[in-house]
């Protein structure tokens, strides 16, 4: 069976994720701190991994503090594209 095209939602997700989770490793940020920066929970953290439309504007800026995004990874997150 042919792999079906993924999606825009998909990709827009995918960005998200896997920026957060690139500089999370580069600024060596565990799940556990960051959930407890954004006041909640571990297994709320990854419930918002599993679907990031959960994730607020407010959670990116709160985020921002100890991950660090560049102005392109922003771009590329309002975009849901990958710009590296």
């Amino acid at each position: 069976m042919p792999r079906l095209a993924v999606s825009a939602n998909e990709e827009r997700n995918k960005v998200l994720v896997s920026t957060i989770k690139y500089n999370q490793s580069l600024y060596d940020v565990s799940d556990e701190a960051l959930a407890k920066l954004l006041n909640i929970s571990r297994s709320t953290l990854m419930k918002r991994f599993d679907d990031p439309s959960l994730f607020s504007f407010g959670d990116l800026w709160q985020m921002n503090r100890v991950l660090y995004f560049t102005q392109r990874q922003f771009l590329g997150i309002a975009q849901g594209k990958n710009l590296f």
